[in-house]
């Protein structure tokens, strides 16, 4: 077996995993990063290497051991106080919510750990509702699409200004109801072409789509024509 693959294998002994990583304070060869990276999140990486990489290890070194489902609660605290971790911590499995809030209320250079936090299934309700009014499109796209926002903010984020997130929304598992309003209230003929090749697109509608009834009435005209 090569390193590369003992490096992620679940089976590789603690001492081996050490010895692939080796001191963390080394400059690395370009070609060793995701070897050491898969080493540092694999859970039977020893206590001691998780916590000098906490401590003294790099930002890829860390991003890697963020993913470790196996971090304890010293080592999480001291990568809690980075924020370039951030984006990954709050992907592992056994963060606490606590650190959710936390995220999503902090402030970063880039929105990327608040785009994980709202694409996060754990990621409790009241938080996504602070998310949703984020000035980052995909932040909201997510909200749109984590199963745990609520149907009440889905209808508002169905009137969100950008297309884009509109979109997101549409390929969601939502109401039949919901589904017809965002058809109703479309402004983008490129996003109601998407919808059109969407199977759960009520039929009505895309017989509208694929007639000349499209070019001398609006949908909502149709709809209310066909009654």
């Amino acid at each position: 077996m090569t390193k590369g693959a003992q490096a992620v294998d679940p089976n590789t002994p603690p001492e081996v995993l050490a010895d692939i990583i080796g001191d963390v304070r080394r400059i690395f060869a370009w070609d060793e990063w995701n070897m050491c990276m898969g080493a540092a999140g694999n859970p039977n990486l020893p206590v001691r290497v998780m916590e000098d990489i906490a401590l003294h290890g790099d930002k890829n070194l860390k991003c890697g051991l963020a993913n470790n489902p196996r971090l304890t609660q010293t080592v999480f605290e001291v990568l809690m106080q980075d924020k370039d971790v951030h984006p990954d911590l709050v992907w592992n499995k056994n963060i606490p919510l606590h650190f959710l809030v936390y995220v999503a209320r902090s402030t970063y250079p880039t929105p990327d750990a608040h785009r994980n936090v709202a694409g996060k299934a754990q990621t409790p309700s009241s938080v996504l509702v602070e998310l949703a009014l984020h000035p980052d499109i995909l932040v909201r796209c997510h909200v749109a699409q984590n199963p745990n926002t609520p149907e009440w903010l889905r209808w508002v984020l169905s009137c969100d200004e950008v297309d884009q997130v509109r979109l997101f929304l549409y390929f969601c598992n939502i109401s039949d109801e919901l589904r017809m309003h965002i058809l109703r209230h479309e402004n983008s003929m490129a996003n109601l072409k998407d919808f059109m090749e969407y199977p759960h697109t009520p039929p009505l509608v895309k017989v509208w789509w694929n007639s000349d009834y499209r070019d001398t009435m609006s949908l909502e005209e149709f709809l209310e024509a066909t009654k």
